[in-house]
Parts: structure tokens; C-alpha cells; sequence
């Protein structure tokens, strides 16, 4: 199953930390399997939220897009 919560993390991001921290403490179901996911490739999960902090509110929009279709 797939959960949009795009628009809900659109409402937080503002291309930081915090705002990130902000909108994922509202799933927290989300978070742990974004952490497990990660942790099982021996990851720290914050590498993730580096990735994500070098990517434009444009390009993740683009990638949204994409997905849904």
C-alpha cells in the first residue's frame, strides 16, 4: 500500500534539518522503516536526509509527479 504524504511534507519543507524532523515526527510508522530500511544496508538513515537536503522543492515535485503516474 501507498501512503501520499507529499503534500503534507510540502507544507513543512523549507530545504532544512528541522523542517524535515517536522514533518516525519507526524509518521512516525514512516520513519522507522525509512531507519530499518537504511540500517539493514548499514546505513546511517541520516545519509538519507543528506541526499534529500541537496535536492530543490522543484525537483522533488518532478519526482512526485513521476511516481503517481
Amino acid at each position: 500500500m501507498l501512503i501520499d504524504t507529499f503534500s503534507s511534507f510540502l507544507k513543512r519543507w523549507d530545504g532544512s534539518t528541522s523542517s524535515w524532523l517536522e514533518y516525519i515526527k507526524h509518521y512516525p510508522e514512516l520513519f522507522e522503516k525509512i531507519r530499518w530500511d537504511y540500517e539493514r544496508y548499514k546505513i546511517d538513515w541520516r545519509e538519507f536526509l543528506g541526499l534529500l537536503l541537496k535536492r530543490s522543492a522543484d525537483e522533488l515535485k518532478l519526482a512526485h509527479r513521476a511516481l503517481l503516474t
